[in-house]
């Protein structure tokens, strides 16, 4: 009996071993702009990972500006995660990374508001009462927190608030097979600090994020641009 139980946390530990290098190679890819590599690993991958994959290509093509490529990526996205929420309603992590869509989308079509903002604040009301503790739905709600006008909702006193949970909470998401957004949320909370006008407070945040992600471009352009201005 105990070799069964052996067997199964075993099989347990892999699959979220390979579903977190699946994750790991998608951000890489992301990071370093590898488009072609970006689209084989959505072709590859499957459900959450397709759509984490998905998420990614419309992020690199909004850097890009090819904002019909952008859409067309997060519209996929999207409806891989509804998909996989109307088998299971109660993943917290495929609610967390379609707010995140929603909320791209909405910054990139106004009219889409009206739609998908309630459908977003009843996928973080339901993720929050399921995993409360979960920093990507910290570091996601405090981007929005951050985005949205003070009249609507907005408040970056919160979504600073928010980073800092995500980044306490972090550390104890290493083998969640999820873990992805660590340096982001100390790049937003650097972002934060320099529109205080806190600069050095910034830079230790954006330094901070190579030290967890050595391949993020947007942390090292960030130090880049706020050394140059002290």
């Amino acid at each position: 009996m105990k070799k069964v139980i052996f067997a199964v946390a075993l099989s347990m530990s892999l699959n979220v071993f390979a579903e977190q290098n699946t994750i790991d190679s998608i951000t890489l890819a992301a990071n370093n702009m590898q488009m072609e590599n970006l689209a084989n690993l959505a072709a590859q991958s499957s459900g959450y990972d397709q759509a984490f994959a998905q998420y990614k290509l419309a992020v690199a093509f909004m850097v890009k500006q090819n904002y019909d490529k952008l859409q067309e990526h997060l519209t996929v996205s999207a409806a891989i995660l509804e998909q996989q929420l109307a088998t299971n309603s109660d993943d917290a992590e495929c609610m967390v990374l379609l707010v995140q869509v929603y909320s791209l989308h909405i910054g990139f079509a106004h009219d889409k508001a009206q739609e998908l903002g309630p459908k977003m604040q009843e996928l973080l009301t339901k993720a929050n009462q399921l995993a409360p503790n979960n920093p990507r739905l910290q570091l996601v709600h405090g981007i929005i927190k951050y985005h949205t006008p003070v009249v609507y909702g907005g408040n970056k006193q919160v979504a600073v608030a928010l980073f800092n949970q995500a980044i306490n909470n972090y550390p104890d998401d290493v083998n969640s097979g999820y873990h992805w957004g660590y340096d982001e949320a100390y790049i937003w909370r650097g972002l934060a600090k320099v529109e205080r006008g806190d600069t050095q407070g910034a830079l230790a945040d954006f330094n901070r994020a190579v030290e967890i992600n050595p391949n993020s471009n947007w942390a090292k352009g960030l130090i880049a641009q706020n050394s140059a201005s002290l």
